[in-house]
């Protein structure tokens, strides 16, 4: 799945980035750095960052909001084709209980 997807979802649940990045099992800086790519990519800024964690911004809503719509479409997708020999199904209802995190489905 792709990466931004899962990446974006975690740090605006967790609102922490350090959070999102042990959640995710990558380093915080690694998380950042994608983060601010992934941003300049895009042109516009997802997260205001603060002293006491991050906020989407409105570009930020916008994106979360499809995001978790693609991640919907992607597994309904992968349940509906059937999934490949040797991988395990996705469970994007799995809630983490470290961040308070609801993946919303």
């Amino acid at each position: 799945m792709d990466r931004s997807i899962d990446y974006v979802i975690a740090v605006a649940e967790c609102r922490s980035i350090s959070q999102a990045a042990e959640m995710l099992y990558i380093s915080q800086p690694s998380l950042s750095r994608y983060l601010s790519n992934l941003e300049n990519e895009l042109g516009v800024n997802l997260f205001v960052r603060t002293l006491n964690g991050t906020e989407l911004t409105e570009a930020g809503k916008i994106y979360l909001e499809y995001a978790k719509e693609i991640k919907l479409l992607r597994y309904h997708g992968f349940k509906n084709q059937g999934i490949e020999a040797g991988k395990k199904e996705p469970d994007p209802g799995r809630d983490d209980p470290e961040c308070g995190i609801s993946n919303g489905f």
